[in-house]
């Protein structure tokens, strides 16, 4: 079984929590002011930017809507990513966003 699990890796990628490239963003909804966590795969949740040549703007951008537990209020996240995939700007509309990082937020 161990040919099984090296296959698996190889396709798939390994199966830890740490280091596997996600973001975490933590937004607060401006009703209740609930505190939500939300997971940002840039290898899965960005869509490609096609422009002309010489047009300027973002590689990829990020589009989520979000709903907490308290209200049923609509949070819009957007987000725009440079050619490496760092964030080059952001937007949030229904909330505020409170941080955007790595680290998985233990506290909420």
């Amino acid at each position: 079984m161990g040919w099984l699990h090296t296959l698996w890796r190889r396709l798939f990628g390994s199966a830890q929590t740490g280091g596997d490239g996600v973001l975490w963003a933590v937004i607060e909804c401006a009703r209740c002011h609930e505190r939500i966590p939300v997971r940002i795969d840039p290898r899965t949740d960005l869509q490609s930017e096609y422009r002309e040549p010489g047009e300027t703007g973002p590689w990829y951008t990020l589009h989520k809507e979000v709903m907490g537990n308290r209200c049923y209020t609509l949070i819009h996240l957007y987000l725009e990513f440079g050619q490496q995939r760092n964030v080059t700007a952001q937007q949030v509309s229904g909330g505020q966003l409170l941080s955007l990082g790595p680290e998985k937020p233990e506290d909420i």
